[in-house]
């Protein structure tokens, strides 16, 4: 079945500093990178994609995939940040790591499966499933906490879990013959299952987490 796209957008970072060296900063509760045991795979998948099309595309190196279980503070909202800024963004950090221990307190780890790649005009994703419930659970409890309790307004949820891996720096000369392409390079493309157990605080100081921080660990590995 070939994917009916008519348009791509170039992503607004990567049209202005296709090397993403613009400073931002945002607070994100994540899982990051993807599991280790699918880095082979993924890096033998993003060479695939990049031998095709690397003028036009970015596909994440493994370092800087993701999955953002919740926003905090939403990067692409505070480009070139005062450090006045960072500073007062980093003093609600005790106060979150306090909220979300105890809605992790009884998570232990847990199975996603990783889908194969979905091509959307503005970026390609990897679907995460995770059939028995505890991203959905974490996402709905700890927003529900932290937007009562923080002094900031917090991004929506995402509409689906999921991991970006590519974005566009420019819209490629034919989409036809790119989406044709691309469908036939992940139609058999899988990266299986892993185990969560833990999940993350992290700061992004550059766009989609060419350069991020770890504020906190949160294990699900009980004692």
């Amino acid at each position: 079945m070939t994917l009916k796209i008519n348009s791509f957008e170039p992503d607004i970072f990567l049209n202005r500093d296709i090397n993403l060296n613009i400073p931002v900063y945002g607070i994100n509760l994540a899982i990051w990178p993807l599991p280790s045991a699918f880095k082979e795979s993924y890096d033998k998948f993003r060479n695939k994609l990049l031998e095709f099309d690397s003028t036009n595309i970015y596909v994440y190196p493994y370092k800087q995939t993701h999955i953002t279980l919740m926003t905090l503070v939403n990067f692409k909202n505070y480009e070139y940040p005062s450090d006045k800024k960072v500073y007062q963004f980093k003093k609600i950090v005790p106060q979150i790591i306090s909220e979300v221990i105890p809605i992790l307190h009884e998570v232990r780890p847990f199975k996603i499966y990783v889908g194969k790649p979905k091509l959307f005009k503005n970026a390609a994703i990897l679907e995460i499933l995770n059939e028995s419930g505890e991203i959905k659970k974490i996402r709905d409890d700890a927003y529900k906490i932290l937007n009562q309790e923080l002094s900031i307004e917090l991004a929506p949820l995402p509409k689906r879990i999921h991991c970006t891996i590519l974005r566009f720096k420019n819209c490629p000369d034919n989409i036809q013959t790119f989406t044709k392409k691309f469908q036939s390079l992940t139609d058999n493309f899988y990266l299986g299952e892993s185990i969560i157990d833990e999940i993350l605080l992290t700061a992004e100081k550059k766009p989609y987490m060419i350069a991020g921080e770890i504020l906190y660990r949160f294990s699900l590995r009980k004692n």
